[in-house]
């Protein structure tokens, strides 16, 4: 359902159709995505804005929220089960209190809207075609790839401008195409996607982020999984050095991964 909501609210138009640069009401950057902010406003600000990459902040936020209700609430017999900790049961109980945790502070957030269907107001009022998160989630057809490697290229040139594009990209072309973060577990995944967010884009990884909050509700991405060795931790922030290097150096090509994206 959520997937599905990402899908019908930011189609990518034609290459021919890009957006033009609009000057702004509002700025609506990662550090609007919190629960500092409510969503309520969060909407309404978005809706007074033109700019779709603005704009998509707003959309993050609410399908945060679907994804919270949806997803089943796990008892710590079924992250062992699952194998998680392999099996260790009582550290499946404080990642399963983790996770219990966060989804209560996000639907707790999400509850206070007086907005009857936020994924409708979206719709209606909000402006999202044409943002360049749609475009960096997935590699597209053939005809599209010049304008997909020129999306990822802007996102890199400017992670604060376009934060929740630039997670997207760290989330779903990073850790599946760089040769620097094959190899890795899944708790240095997280931190070098965290490290590079961070710094890139200068918004601090808080704990009460809709990113960091929906990550460990639904993701399993919580403080009781990301725990390293001081060795897996000093590879994973070489691996970060790395990539900060590239995108610092602005050497696209070889952040587009093996044959360019």
């Amino acid at each position: 359902m959520a997937a599905e909501t990402v899908r019908q609210l930011d189609e990518r138009p034609a290459p021919s159709s890009a957006t033009p640069a609009i000057e702004l009401q509002f700025n609506l950057d990662g550090s609007a995505a919190s629960t500092r902010i409510p969503l309520d406003e969060l909407l309404r600000k978005a809706a007074a804005s033109s700019d779709p990459d603005n704009n998509y902040i707003a959309l993050v936020a609410v399908v945060a929220c679907s994804v919270g209700k949806e997803s089943p609430s796990l008892s710590a017999e079924d992250l062992a089960l699952a194998g998680f900790f392999d099996g260790d049961k009582s550290r499946a109980e404080q990642l399963q209190l983790e996770m219990k945790q966060a989804k209560q502070s996000l639907l707790g957030y999400c509850n206070q809207s007086q907005i009857a269907d936020p994924t409708a107001f979206l719709k209606q009022h909000v402006k999202l075609k044409g943002n360049l998160a749609a475009w960096v989630r997935d590699r597209p057809k053939e005809r599209y790839i010049d304008y997909y490697r020129s999306a990822i290229r802007q996102v890199l040139a400017n992670p604060p401008k376009y934060s929740a594009a630039f997670d997207a990209w760290l989330d779903r072309v990073a850790e599946s195409r760089l040769p620097q973060l094959q190899g890795l577990t899944s708790a240095q995944l997280a931190l070098v996607r965290n490290e590079l967010y961070q710094r890139l884009t200068g918004f601090p990884n808080e704990p009460q982020s809709l990113r960091t909050l929906r990550r460990c509700a639904v993701e399993y991405v919580c403080p009781s999984t990301m725990v390293l060795s001081d060795a897996e931790r000093e590879q994973a922030l070489a691996r970060v050095a790395q990539l900060e290097r590239l995108m610092r150096e602005q050497r696209w090509a070889e952040l587009l991964g093996p044959g360019g994206g």
